[in-house]
């Protein structure tokens, strides 16, 4: 095992690309953050497993071959593949997309700018947003989902959701299809729609994701 105890130290591992490899497991037991532009990760591969004790930012793709975990925070601005589970104590952004082996377990939120596979269950914490397709194996629980596509998100076991909630920029759409002017943040909106929940939803012209979505809002106090 590569033991990390410095920013220095991972930086030094970096090739003329900025690239890391690294053949057996790996541990970065500080934080790695975005604070100047010689400093930069354009990239981390390890062959066998990731741990990291703090926060790591990484400006472009992590590959890791065994399971990654991450105490802190995970941003990463490309690709993220992990060949086996990965589990991040608070916030996970990615900019590209992401593709789990294993199960994926995020305890705060998670910030998928493209596509998310995960070939085991999900569990997220706090809320998730998925820009494009929500591919999962296994479970899929989360505390508040933002879903703006007209397919509902493929998973093969069973889904628990608190709340499925459309993005900002489908205002315009929801409000046509709901029949009133949305104002204000969620909360507001939540407010003004709860009532008129039961009427809306014996209305006939919902699609099957409309009226998910509309029902995961049944109940709420």
């Amino acid at each position: 095992m590569v033991t990390i105890k410095t920013t220095d130290e991972l930086l030094a591992l970096r090739d003329d690309e900025k690239h890391i490899n690294i053949d057996d497991d790996l541990r970065i037991e500080c934080d790695v953050l975005w604070t100047r532009c010689d400093t930069l990760i354009y990239g981390i591969d390890v062959k066998g497993a990731l741990y990291v004790e703090g926060t790591l930012y990484v400006e472009g793709v992590l590959n890791v071959g065994g399971y990654l975990y991450v105490r802190g925070n995970l941003d990463v601005w490309g690709n993220l593949y992990a060949g086996g589970y990965l589990d991040v104590r608070s916030y996970l952004n990615v900019g590209g997309y992401l593709y789990v082996e294993g199960y994926l377990k995020v305890r705060g939120a998670l910030d998928v700018r493209s596509y998310l596979k995960v070939e085991g269950y999900l569990k997220v914490e706090g809320y998730l947003k998925v820009e494009s397709a929500l591919n999962v194996g296994g479970d899929f629980r989360c505390a508040i989902l933002y879903w703006s596509r007209m397919a509902m998100p493929n998973v093969k076991g069973q889904m628990e959701i608190g709340q499925v909630r459309p993005r900002k920029d489908d205002r315009d759409y929801w409000s046509e299809r709901l029949g009133m002017e949305l104002n204000g943040c969620y909360e507001q909106i939540i407010e003004q729609i709860k009532p008129k929940l039961p009427d809306l939803l014996k209305l006939d012209k919902w699609t099957p994701t409309e009226r998910w979505i509309l029902e995961s809002h049944l109940g709420e106090e």
